[in-house]
């Protein structure tokens, strides 16, 4: 019950084996690789390992990938189905990983969501197009003829506009003051008054009319519609009510992929295994013919290790260890307990790791919660009843395994 020994290894290959070694030591999974290119006292003769070409696809893949994803969940049917709950996540190995992505067509799939998303947004910024314009033609909806046609009037002039409303009462004493103005209050808003003003086209009116508007602000509005306001509410009510068929017509046939979800999380993970072989690839340096890693393993594992690297590049291999030096901070911590106390790391991990050369805090303080936790469920009716349904759980559901740790 404490922190894990580990123990530095430099190990020596053929550059043509870099791959499989790479994936082996991911199956191998307690590896931490260090960067050779960031150590000033290697040679320089040491090249780095590069593949941006082959990242930039896999990133694209990604992207596309997890778009999906998020577009499924956000329109996901949940199945209230307690078989279903039990059953939990679909659980892969690296070799399950690799072929589902090989023989499922997520890349057509993908493809088609990504079409029917985009049909989405642009459907949506219509519709908020739309309501836009609903709320501009609305201020004038008592307006009961077209905009257009009063501007071709041949006898009077005929303005469209709104005046502050603290200055309503001023516009309206003056221009009452007008015998050939007619005016009429169409829409009062919290800021602005909106009104039509049909007047004489004599000088004199003219004349007086525009002191009027000086005085009041009045703010001469050009109304770029061509249909009785009404109407054309009525207009665009119909648009945008085509609109949101069309939206729930989409959302449905996104709904209708709900059973690609499961496969296109797995796609995901491959495709993040893959980056993650491509991204410690440049932990690495190589000469002509040979390929140089460096990292760190349990100490308990090296045999392990180094069976696995045997297996993998068939003898040809050349390997070191060296014990982890207790002062060393690059050194990784991973903590080791028995049944009960692991159940209490993520609580140690939440605040701090320890340093190598310190002690695990997780059996001190786990009697302590357990006494607390104990205290705050004493009584026996509700601790019998949580006691079952945690054994229930963990028999018969699918959990992983930092889940089962926090049951």
């Amino acid at each position: 019950m404490a922190i894990v020994k580990m123990s530095k290894f430099n190990l020596i290959a053929f550059d043509s084996q870099r791959a499989k070694i790479l994936k082996g030591l991911q199956k191998f999974k307690e590896v931490s690789f260090i960067d050779i290119n960031e150590d000033d006292n290697e040679e320089e003769t040491l090249n780095r390992v590069f593949d941006n070409e082959e990242l930039t696809k896999i990133e694209e893949r990604l992207y596309s990938v997890d778009y999906s994803i998020k577009l499924l969940k956000r329109y996901q049917v949940i199945k209230k189905d307690i078989k279903l709950m039990m059953k939990g996540n679909d659980n892969y190995t690296f070799e399950e990983l690799a072929k589902k992505a090989a023989v499922y067509d997520w890349k057509e799939i993908c493809q088609k969501l990504k079409k029917l998303g985009s049909n989405l947004d642009e459907v949506r910024s219509k519709i908020s197009k739309k309501y836009g314009e609903l709320e501009s033609v609305s201020l004038w909806k008592r307006l009961d003829v077209n905009p257009e046609e009063l501007k071709n009037l041949k006898t009077v002039d005929t303005y469209l506009g709104t005046v502050p409303f603290k200055l309503k009462n001023d516009f309206i004493s003056k221009i009452s003051e007008l015998d050939k103005t007619y005016y009429e209050e169409l829409r009062v808003t919290k800021d602005d008054v909106y009104y039509l003003v049909i007047s004489d086209k004599s000088e004199a009116e003219k004349e007086k009319l525009a002191e009027t508007f000086r005085d009041t602000s009045f703010a001469v509005t050009d109304i770029k519609l061509d249909a009785v306001p009404e109407d054309q509410m009525n207009v665009l009510k119909k648009e945008i009510q085509e609109l949101k068929d069309e939206k729930h017509a989409l959302k449905d046939e996104i709904k209708s992929y709900n059973e690609e979800l499961s496969s296109l999380e797995a796609v995901y993970e491959y495709l993040k295994n893959k980056k993650l072989r491509i991204t410690e690839t440049e932990k690495m340096a190589k000469t002509e013919n040979t390929c140089i890693l460096r990292g760190w393993i349990p100490t308990g594992r090296k045999e392990e290790f180094e069976k696995t690297v045997k297996e993998i590049t068939h003898g040809n291999y050349y390997t070191e260890f060296e014990e982890a030096d207790l002062e060393d901070e690059k050194v990784p911590i991973k903590l080791k307990n028995g049944k009960i106390v692991s159940a209490f790391e993520n609580l140690t991990e939440m605040y701090a790791l320890p340093k190598y050369n310190e002690i695990d805090p997780t059996p001190l303080f786990t009697p302590f919660y357990i006494v607390f936790f104990g205290m705050m469920g004493a009584d026996v009716g509700y601790g019998l009843i949580l006691l079952l349904g945690t054994l229930f759980t963990l028999k018969f559901v699918n959990l992983n395994k930092k889940m089962k740790l926090m049951v």
